[in-house]
């Protein structure tokens, strides 16, 4: 970065903060942060609620710098820190600057950690700061247009989600439109990651359909362990014996392959009680996290629950929801009251309908979506 640029915005920024510190995240935006992306060259766009950060710099439409701020006095927050990761992760954004004016982190990768500076220090570190120049970046995805491309889908991820879902759904009936979302969301995902990855490294994996890409219906390694023949396990005469039917959907998995991996089988009972299949496969941002099973819909419910309660659920306070509660404090409470290994209550509901609305219900309030497939109604 030139330094004669950056010598003077420093000293603009000490003037400022010396005469009149700002105090609100407006103010920080514009006497500090938005002078900084001047002296990158960027033209900074306000970004909206969806992005999670305050500024999204684009080049020809194509987000290129995602930048979270603090308002001056405060420090940088770490859950803040995760959710900016979180954000680059989705949107394929592998450039970001979280701020308060004073202190800088800047990320060249949501895995990585990120570069610290200080307004002082700046001018030090200048050579930190030339992969987030404008022309730098511009370059760079000139040189890339499957990463512009795996950019633009992100960026429209909701909408393009939408229209492909409503168009499958026009052909296949409304019954069918939660599976279909879900499943075009998937798709979704294994696209962009495809299309974000440097080419030497996926060689023409998407033209030959290599069983690696995740986009083929080749089986998995916990698929054939044990299977010299590496045939895929739905296959074997002897596991349709011991899972039961494979068309069941159980076996079904959202990496690629169409079935679960060993980790992500839903977690199936025995019991037949009631003669029904009750799967739930619970998604992140960036697919399937696994899933939970049974043949019963209120033990099912019970193992949705336990499942959310390890990622996200365990900080609700019961009783929740206000109106018509289905986390309590006491069995007594519940129409329908099942305990938790955590001491709280499930209230389940009357009926296999009821309790798939709760699942997904809990799931959305945990952070996560849940599909529903078997018998729920």
């Amino acid at each position: 970065m030139d330094q004669a640029v950056l010598r003077a915005y420093v000293r603009r920024c000490r003037a400022v903060t010396d005469a009149s510190p700002p105090r609100t995240v407006a103010e920080t935006c514009r006497w500090l942060v938005e002078p900084l992306l001047a002296a990158l060259g960027w033209t900074p766009r306000r970004a909206g609620p969806a992005w999670d950060v305050e500024y999204v710099c684009s080049v020809e439409g194509v987000p290129a710098l995602l930048v979270a701020v603090e308002a001056h006095p405060d420090p940088l927050d770490a859950e803040r820190s995760d959710r900016l990761r979180a954000t680059m992760a989705r949107t394929v954004v592998d450039r970001a600057i979280y701020t308060n004016g004073a202190d800088l982190a800047l990320y060249t990768d949501p895995d990585g950690d990120p570069t610290p500076l200080t307004l002082e220090a700046l001018t030090d570190g200048a050579d930190a700061l030339d992969a987030f120049e404008q022309g730098r970046t511009r370059r760079r995805l000139a040189e890339s247009p499957d990463l512009r491309a795996a950019r633009r889908l992100a960026d429209g991820r909701e909408e393009l989600t939408a229209r492909i879902a409503d168009a499958l759904v026009d052909r296949a009936g409304e019954d069918h439109r939660q599976e279909l979302r879900f499943a075009t969301d998937r798709f979704l995902d294994r696209l962009i990651d495809v299309l974000a990855e440097p080419r030497e490294r996926r060689g023409s994996r998407v033209a030959r359909s290599d069983p690696d890409d995740g986009l083929d219906d080749g089986p998995s390694d916990s698929e054939t362990e044990g299977d010299p023949s590496g045939r895929r396990s739905e296959g074997d005469p002897s596991d349709s014996e011991t899972e039961g039917d494979p068309s069941d959907g159980r076996d079904r998995s959202d990496d690629g392959s169409g079935r679960l991996a060993d980790e992500e089988r839903p977690r199936a009972s025995t019991d037949r009680s009631d003669d029904g299949e009750y799967v739930v496969r619970f998604f992140a941002d960036r697919g399937s996290i696994g899933a939970v099973g049974h043949s019963d819909s209120g033990e099912a419910a019970v193992q949705a629950a336990e499942f959310l309660l390890e990622r996200g659920l365990s900080g609700v306070s019961p009783p929740w929801p206000d109106d018509g509660p289905i986390l309590l404090e006491s069995p007594e409470a519940g129409d329908a009251p099942r305990e938790l290994s955590n001491g709280l209550v499930l209230d389940v509901g009357q009926d296999a309908t009821e309790r798939g609305r709760r699942v997904v219900a809990l799931a959305e309030r945990a952070g996560l979506r849940a599909m529903l497939t078997g018998d729920w109604g």
